[in-house]
């Protein structure tokens, strides 16, 4: 998820939010809440501390939250989403791109 939005792929972004985000929005956000160039950031930012399990009874699975990034370190905006697990598969779903 992270390699779309820094490739700026908004139409497969939108699909992975469940068509819950629109295009235009997503492109709003990381295009004027971080003008500098995207790129991806370093393995080791992908720590165990990124991802959490849900307490809630009515969201079961897990929920990650992810900084962006620039050359020159983290961006502005990060990542929020979830994933599920079934059937042994894991899928991945974008809830959104915040300041």
């Amino acid at each position: 998820i992270v390699e779309l939005v820094v490739d700026g792929d908004y139409d497969e972004l939108r699909e992975l939010s469940r068509d819950r985000l629109d295009i235009e929005d997503l492109r709003r956000r990381v295009e004027d809440d971080c003008p500098e160039a995207l790129v991806l950031p370093p393995r080791e930012i992908y720590g165990v501390e990124a991802i959490t399990k849900s307490d809630a009874p009515d969201m079961p699975g897990w929920a990650y939250f992810l900084d962006l990034w620039t050359e020159a370190g983290p961006a502005r905006p990060h990542i929020e989403g979830e994933l599920e697990e079934t059937d042994g598969r894991v899928t991945a779903t974008l809830n959104d791109i915040l300041p």
